[in-house]
Order: structure tokens, then C-alpha cells, then sequence
């Protein structure tokens, strides 16, 4: 290879390894919503609820890989299918702690009938709470298990328009990298990076 043609590949190869970080991020999260379809799905074999979110969290999974993979061929639609799978996965999991906030059947922390019946007798709970404090029997309230159940799906919904929305940003900003790539580097040398992938 003249001396030209390698000084140009090593100059492009520092754009294309940002290109490659971004694919191997998204294959990263990809590989991990797998696992958590995988997990759902097996629940699901005792749970429909569980086996309905296994099969969302599949297709998301699978749009995952795929923009992947189109971004790792340095091609900006990848960064945009990702993206808009970021926003999908997003709604998924808002709508998901929204049901299961205001809508599913809440019940007691204390799921021992026993438990919650020693609970429920006056005089063993007034010699409880004097030993522990009052914040015992509290958990047989099944209103305090209520705004407890939506203050933690208020705060996984928080954190996944958080999260998934600066990965969607994040995405975003890649289809960016891809442009400025593709226009600094001669087409000869996104082929020899394409098919090193």
C-alpha cells in the first residue's frame, strides 16, 4: 500500500472508531434488552403480563440490532433507527409503570396471612411498635403499599425518559459523527472499513 493511501486510512480510522464505539453501545444495550426479554419470557411461562412484556422487549431488542448493525456499516439511518427505538423503549416502560401504578391490584408489603394477622391484633401490634417504632405496621396498610408501589414506578418512569431520552440524544448526536465520517473520508477507505466489520 503507498504511503499516501496508509497515512489516509490512519487518519480516517480515528473517525471510524467513533462510528465503531456508538455500534458497539448499541450492541451493548441490544445484548441487554435480550436478556431482559429472555428473563420476561420465562416468567412468562406462569404470568401472561411478564410473557407480553418478553415479547415487547424482544422487538425492541431486535430493532436494536439492527440499527446496530446499520450503524456499524456507517450508515446515518442506523443512528436514527436507534434513536426512535430509545424513544420506543421509553414509552414502553412509561406505559408499563403507569399501569402498574394506578391500575394493578396493590397489595400488602406483608404477604404472610400469619404475619398479617399478628399484624392486625391490636395488642400484639401496640407491643410491637413499642419495641420497633410505629413504621411496622404500616406495611399491612395496603394504602401505604399503594402510594409507596406509585412513588417507585414515578421514579422508574423518571429515570427511563432520562436515560432513554439522552440515549435517544445520544443516537442523535452519532448520525452526526456518521455525516462529518463519511464527508472527511474518501469512499475507498469507508469501503476497507465497512468490510473490516
Amino acid at each position: 500500500m503507498p504511503e499516501a493511501q496508509a497515512a489516509e486510512l490512519a487518519r480516517a480510522g480515528k473517525r471510524w472508531k467513533k462510528v465503531r464505539r456508538a455500534a458497539s453501545v448499541s450492541r451493548f444495550s441490544a445484548w441487554t434488552l435480550g436478556l431482559f426479554a429472555a428473563v420476561s419470557l420465562l416468567i412468562g411461562i406462569s404470568d401472561v403480563q411478564a410473557a407480553i412484556i418478553g415479547v415487547l422487549l424482544g422487538m425492541v431488542c431486535i430493532i436494536e440490532f439492527r440499527g446496530s448493525a446499520i450503524l456499524g456499516r456507517a450508515e446515518e439511518r442506523g443512528a436514527v433507527l436507534l434513536a426512535w427505538n430509545q424513544i420506543l423503549l421509553m414509552g414502553l416502560i412509561i406505559v408499563y409503570c403507569v399501569y402498574k401504578a394506578f391500575f394493578a391490584e396493590h397489595q400488602s408489603l406483608v404477604s404472610d396471612p400469619q404475619v398479617a394477622d399478628l399484624l392486625g391484633d391490636a395488642e400484639t401490634r401496640a407491643a410491637l411498635e413499642a419495641q420497633v417504632g410505629s413504621g411496622l405496621t404500616s406495611l399491612i396498610d395496603p394504602s401505604n403499599t399503594a402510594s409507596l408501589v406509585r412513588g417507585f414506578y414515578l421514579i422508574v418512569a423518571l429515570a427511563a425518559m432520562l436515560t432513554q431520552g439522552l440515549m435517544s440524544l445520544y443516537y442523535i448526536d452519532r448520525r452526526r459523527v456518521v455525516r462529518e465520517y463519511l464527508a472527511a473520508t474518501p469512499a475507498w477507505v469507508v469501503q476497507v472499513h465497512r468490510h473490516a466489520t
